[in-house]
């Protein structure tokens, strides 16, 4: 009777801790749950606030603030989150946002001096709504031009952080210079011109417009030379809207793309055309196209 009365008493501790183990776990998750909603909402009406509009979280992932462990202890990523969201505009311009929060202050200060990101909201929805422009800019024009386009993507070489394309985040040891950049780029509105946005953009990151164009097309020997032409009045198109900076990459048919980039010596701006084949291309070696340069 004792034996049962010990098993009895065993087995009911035992459900006892599981009944309260899953009751804490329930209580942390609805304080989980309610705090990430809490977090949501603050991101939506920052946004709102910002831009005048209606937005609304597409996915939501928290991590730790991503650092360079080989600097920094464990210490400042397990008291930090880094909150990223996927958010649609009533445009339906589809951005990313981060939310860099660091849960206990001293270690912020503490890591500081090592560059760590600066907490706060980021998002890059001026960017995605301004390469949209651009693209609806060109696509028209680019077409007439090359003919036969199927796709037009449009980017600026990256200005961002820990792969988010062209979403750019302060860290601690910018310097004053930096600062002022930034300041001014996180003040742009949708109004803005897609040439004053290309130029703020260039002034951090001192990069390019990028194309990528696909086009129903295959370059041999026998069009050549009136494909260079192409080329020679779409370079002067693009720049003659402001984007002197420029990498334009075409993926033609049959697997075959080209590079299009600026090329200088002593001083003179000329055009560079490569060619490329797939691995999978049927192209004979001898008939494959090379390398380019083409005056302005």
């Amino acid at each position: 009777m004792k034996k049962k009365i010990i098993t009895f008493s065993v087995i009911f501790i035992i459900l006892i801790i599981i009944v309260l183990s899953f009751v804490v776990s329930f209580i942390n998750d609805r304080k989980i749950k309610e705090r990430r909603e809490e977090i949501k909402q603050f991101v939506i009406n920052c946004l709102e606030d910002k831009y005048n509009e209606k937005f609304e979280i597409k996915e939501y992932l928290v991590e730790g603030v991503p650092v360079d462990i080989t600097t920094l202890t464990d210490e400042v990523i397990e008291k930090s989150n880094f909150h990223k969201f996927i958010v649609s505009s009533s445009r339906l311009v589809e951005f990313d946002v981060v939310y860099i929060e660091y849960l206990d202050n001293d270690i912020y200060l503490k890591n500081k001096e090592s560059d760590i990101l600066e907490p706060g909201i980021y998002d890059n929805y001026i960017y995605n709504y301004k390469m949209r422009d651009i693209r609806s800019e060109i696509r028209e024009e680019v077409n007439t031009i090359l003919g036969n386009v199927k796709n037009i993507d449009v980017s600026f070489t990256d200005i961002g952080n820990y792969y988010i394309e062209n979403l750019l985040i302060k860290q601690s040891l910018d310097s004053k210079e930096e600062l002022e950049l930034y300041n001014k780029y996180f003040n742009l509105n949708k109004d803005i011109s897609n040439k004053d946005f290309y130029d703020k953009t260039m002034e951090i990151s001192n990069g390019e417009l990028i194309l990528d164009i696909e086009v129903n097309d295959y370059i041999v020997n026998s069009n050549l030379s009136n494909f260079k032409k192409k080329v020679k009045k779409l370079v002067k198109y693009i720049q003659g809207l402001g984007y002197k900076e420029y990498n334009i990459n075409l993926t033609f048919n049959k697997y075959q793309s080209a590079n299009i980039v600026k090329y200088l010596e002593e001083e003179k701006e000329q055009i560079y055309l490569i060619f490329d084949y797939d691995i999978y291309s049927n192209e004979d070696a001898s008939n494959k196209l090379g390398a380019y340069i083409i005056d302005k």
